[in-house]
């Protein structure tokens, strides 16, 4: 349980890095 909660932190943190990085390869 605890930790496909902290897999799904992960997911989320990886998504916002990958819409950072296509922002700044604007």
């Amino acid at each position: 349980m605890v930790a496909a909660l902290y897999g799904d932190d992960v997911q989320q943190m990886l998504d916002a890095t990958v819409r950072f990085r296509k922002l700044l390869s604007k």
